[in-house]
């Protein structure tokens, strides 16, 4: 057997502007149907991944807080009970796994993946489907330019 090389799959800028993008429409359509549930169990399966998010944000193995930024996404889609965006998941984690293990590589501090999920969980919760829209645009769209503008810098 030849083994050549190997290569590390990395995203273009238009690639984590795109994801962004994509991300954005589909978390906010999640978010509809969790908000159309009146018993709020779907709001709660969100704040019960928070909890494990806040709970290993300080943890000293970073994959164990990149498991819990990705779970955390990961839940909101579960949560909707939309089955095609449960289905779709697997593929959005794929490119948010790099985007998000580049980036913390790029800004490796803890505190500043724990507050931004706190503040879009706060959003989402309040129930105000503006404010938590706002909150998803800023926390993934925003996300999406900085870490461009970092990889631009880092050229």
């Amino acid at each position: 057997m030849l083994f050549r090389s190997m290569t590390v799959a990395t995203l273009s800028e238009q690639d984590i502007r795109d994801v962004a993008e994509l991300r954005t429409t589909l978390d906010l359509l999640a978010l509809r149907s969790i908000y159309a549930d009146p018993s709020g169990a779907r709001l709660d399966r969100v704040a019960a991944a928070w909890q494990q998010l806040d709970a290993d944000a300080h943890d000293d193995d970073a994959l164990v807080r990149h498991d819990a930024h990705v779970a955390f996404h990961r839940a909101l889609w579960e949560a909707s009970d939309n089955a095609m965006l449960v289905r779709m998941w697997p593929a959005m984690e794929a490119n948010l796994t790099l985007a998000v293990a580049e980036d913390q590589a790029a800004r490796p501090d803890p505190s500043r993946v724990r507050t931004q999920h706190k503040a879009l969980l706060e959003a989402i919760v309040s129930r105000d489907a503006e404010r938590a829209q706002r909150a998803l645009i800023e926390h993934t769209v925003g996300n999406a330019e900085e870490f461009v503008e970092l990889l631009r810098d880092g050229d």
